[in-house]
């Protein structure tokens, strides 16, 4: 990003980007930095589902699945993400390691490289 490395981080309700400065915005301003600097709309709710190899619920999509039910490619919302490796997390879940999201001529590769999973118990 023009800033430098960043943390993003996105709730339902509240985005908060800390930059490599230190410097932490939140919601509106965070928006419009991340607008500002990527040049597009960054589709921050639904890339926390397509991470990990999910389709967003909001919204339609058209899956395609491997011979293990693992997403391989995905268009959602104008989006089309394809999926690349994935790895076994715990010795339970297959999540990816790769995926390319891309929209008209944004193209933007994520890869996992370290997998760290909480499990958060309810009452």
């Amino acid at each position: 990003m023009g800033f430098g490395a960043a943390h993003i981080q996105q709730t339902d309700s509240i985005l908060r980007v800390t930059t490599s400065k230190g410097v932490t915005l939140d919601s509106d301003a965070a928006s419009e930095a991340l607008r500002a600097t990527l040049g597009f709309d960054a589709p921050l709710k639904s890339l926390r589902y397509w991470i990990l190899g999910a389709s967003d619920p909001a919204s339609e999509a058209q899956p395609t699945v491997d011979a293990s039910h693992r997403l391989v490619h995905l268009q959602q919302a104008g989006w089309q993400i394809d999926y690349g490796d994935y790895t076994l997390v715990r010795n339970r879940e297959w999540l990816p390691q790769s995926l390319t999201v891309t929209h008209d001529t944004v193209r933007v590769k994520v890869v996992i490289h370290d997998w760290q999973l909480y499990w958060i118990l309810g009452e």
